[in-house]
């Protein structure tokens, strides 16, 4: 039973090293996963560093840290509408 499980691993693995060989040749796909982690790991620290911030350097309580939530939403959505318009 084992050596069947085995054996159906084992195309995915494969798949998966030469789809990041794939990834590693291609310049574009490097560049896109570059940036798409690095903004994940911008948007991690916010998400982390924001109510760390207010709650302990600026000694404020929940209620600024979601209405500083708020403002973001406020702003990505102006955003968004800027950039359908033009």
């Amino acid at each position: 039973m084992q050596g069947a499980s085995q054996n159906a691993i084992t195309p995915s693995v494969r798949d998966a090293w030469q789809g990041l060989g794939y990834l590693t040749r291609n310049q574009a796909l490097r560049g896109l996963a570059t940036s798409v982690s690095t903004m994940n790991v911008a948007a991690g620290l916010l998400i982390v560093g924001l109510p760390m911030l207010v709650l302990d350097r600026l000694r404020e309580n929940a209620a600024v840290v979601g209405l500083l939530w708020g403002l973001r939403a406020c702003a990505n959505s102006v955003s968004e509408r800027l950039e359908r318009l033009g």
